[in-house]
């Protein structure tokens, strides 16, 4: 999104015929330039923790490429809205979001989202395995923060079952960010988008080595899903602690939505010895485990858990869909290390949370 990412970047670096740019292909990478203006300017690009993966990292071995797209709309919340002959985000092509990072983006809309079909399998390898890059920007404006655009990230060994990285937003949800309102990084966890342009979000397969429809060594495709940053109960994304999403909401032009430059991979198939299978990898750690199966299963089956857990523990269980919706939740003392869920589930795909006084446990389901 720019603000019309024309309207307000052309302000900001004193470009008043918005026409010309378009006529030269450029109101889409206006960011870009603002970001340089500011570094020239002296002001600097955020300070960030070293969580960040530059695109000029060492780190980064290859570029994802076999983007695909499908468009969300300009508005979600009132279809019927219009930017540039369309009701959905027209910004960009899903090829500029091939290879290297470079400005050049794909808008996707609300709730729009873009699938990579990589060449070569990615595997779960030591720190971060592949880096999401936007095209988010430092604000000149108090409070300072930065003009961020979020998505979920989900993985897939079959490019037909994804399983989404457990994203959790700690952005107050009272008050609705308005269109160019300003977040911070260090409130959002596993969510693309929270590092600024040129600096990618990195992701762990490592975390979802529970998934049992999946095998994190490989990975055959990446799926990135535009965060819907409106609070209202009928639009809201939510995390994977049920909580609203909130992001700059509505952004109802051609360029709304997460804007998509690049996927960097650190890990391949190829070049790497042996690794420790997740038992044991949990072996060596002394993590408790959590089973649930059958997984996938079929709409109605009786579902079963079995917990690692010490025996009379104060725990809760929570049910959400993957989209955050809340199916179930209850407390209980653990009295028997398995037990059936209290209820049958439609068909989709569900995340299963434990949680004690002392951790938090996640398993994703599938319901066939």
């Amino acid at each position: 999104m720019t603000e019309d990412r024309g309207r307000k970047l052309e302000r900001s670096i004193k470009k008043k015929d918005r026409s010309k740019l378009q006529a030269l292909g450029l109101n889409i990478c206006l960011k870009s330039l603002v970001l340089s203006l500011i570094w020239v300017l002296g002001f600097g690009f955020p300070v960030l923790s070293s969580a960040q993966v530059s695109k000029d990292s060492s780190i980064v071995v290859s570029w994802a490429t076999n983007c695909t797209v499908v468009r969300g709309f300009v508005n979600i919340s009132d279809t019927t809205v219009m930017d540039q002959g369309s009701n959905r985000a027209t910004a960009g092509e899903a090829t500029w979001a091939d290879g290297p990072a470079d400005g050049r983006i794909v808008s996707l809309g609300d709730g729009g989202r873009a699938t990579y079909a990589l060449e070569n399998p990615l595997s779960d390898g030591p720190g971060p395995d592949f880096a999401v890059f936007e095209n988010g920007f430092k604000e000149l404006t108090p409070p300072y923060l930065w003009f961020l655009e979020l998505a979920f990230v989900e993985v897939s060994s079959d490019g037909e079952h994804f399983v989404r990285f457990p994203a959790v937003s700690k952005t107050q949800n009272d008050t609705q960010v308005p269109t160019f309102g300003q977040l911070h990084p260090d409130s959002l966890h596993n969510l693309a988008g929270k590092y600024p342009l040129f600096e990618g979000t990195p992701f762990d397969l490592a975390e979802l080595e529970d998934s049992l429809s999946l095998e994190i060594h490989n990975i055959t495709h990446i799926r990135i899903i535009d965060v819907v940053g409106s609070i209202h109960p009928d639009y809201a994304s939510f995390d994977a602690l049920g909580n609203r999403i909130n992001d700059p909401f509505p952004t109802p032009f051609f360029t709304g939505g997460f804007d998509l430059d690049a996927v960097g991979l650190m890990q391949t198939t190829s070049g790497f010895e042996r690794r420790e299978t997740r038992d044991e990898r949990r072996e060596t750690r002394g993590e408790r485990r959590l089973f649930v199966y059958p997984n996938p299963c079929l709409a109605g089956d009786v579902i079963r858990v079995k917990i690692d857990l010490p025996l009379n523990s104060q725990a809760s269980l929570t049910i959400r869909s993957i989209n955050g919706k809340h199916i179930h939740h209850s407390s209980y003392t653990i009295q028997q290390k398995a037990f059936e869920l209290p209820m049958s589930l439609t068909k989709g795909n569900y995340v299963i949370h434990i949680k004690t006084s002392t951790q938090q446990i996640f398993q994703h389901l599938i319901v066939n």
